[in-house]
């Protein structure tokens, strides 16, 4: 089964447990970011 998997800044970490967890089951893991725990800014809406 093909799983995609994504989080904030905040959520990286279980990220990085969970995806390799899923691939021993058999899973294709798609991430789709964060690539790392920096938090990001928003642009600003005028």
């Amino acid at each position: 089964m093909r799983i995609v998997i994504g989080s904030d800044h905040a959520g990286f970490h279980l990220k990085q447990e969970v995806a390799p967890f899923l691939r021993e089951l058999g899973h294709e893991v798609v991430d789709i970011g964060s690539f790392d725990p920096d938090p990001v800014g928003c642009a600003k809406l005028y």
